[in-house]
């Protein structure tokens, strides 16, 4: 056990003197998310919740930046046609974005896109229930840098999640989707 200790203490020394480390992006961000539900040809809109997640990647080159790791956590109302009930998210996933990332440019627009798993949470009364779904997100962004290692910037995301089941709703399929716009902390970077 001591030598695999060891043995990865000097692999991440070694990587956190090479390239590798010294590309690293990580990101905080907060905003707000406007969900649409879809079920049996019906659409419906909830009300404004909230949106705040962490993303850590690698600015790969100019062009492209890959953050690895994201996690979100949406929370949004609906008292519409559905019903009244309470949905929270927690996405786990990951995400390019292909833009200009040079370091020379102060501006950096890009497009997104990503995929995660979505563990879902539906609160209806005293009944809460739990689902995990596979969700795709599409968006754009804009940074805006201000020193060598920071940025700041808006970003605007459609996520969309299929289920079979949705509990507060008894129908057949059921389609989740948020519509996001979050400001963004951007740090890091070659």
């Amino acid at each position: 056990m001591p030598r695999t200790a060891a043995t990865l203490i000097a692999v991440l020394l070694v990587m956190a003197s090479t390239p590798i480390a010294a590309s690293l992006v990580g990101t905080v961000s907060g905003g707000v998310a406007m969900p649409r539900l879809e079920a049996n040809g019906t659409e419906a809109s909830g009300e404004i919740g909230y949106d705040f997640g962490l993303s850590l990647g690698w600015q790969l080159n100019d062009w492209v930046r890959w953050d690895a790791f994201e996690f979100h956590y949406l929370s949004t109302n609906q008292n519409n046609v559905f019903g009244n009930f309470t949905s929270d998210s927690l996405i786990l996933g990951s995400a390019a974005r292909v833009g200009i990332f040079r370091r020379d440019w102060r501006i950096h627009p890009y497009l997104s896109g990503g995929v995660g798993g979505n563990w879902l949470s539906h609160e209806q009364g005293p009944l809460v229930q739990h689902q995990w779904a596979l969700e795709w997100s599409a968006g754009a962004g804009i940074e805006f840098q201000i020193d060598y290692f920071t940025a700041v910037g808006v970003r605007y995301r459609y996520r969309s999640t299929r289920l079979d089941t949705y509990p507060p709703i008894s129908a057949g399929e059921v389609r989740a989707n948020v519509h996001t716009i979050a400001i963004e902390l951007v740090l890091g970077g070659e």
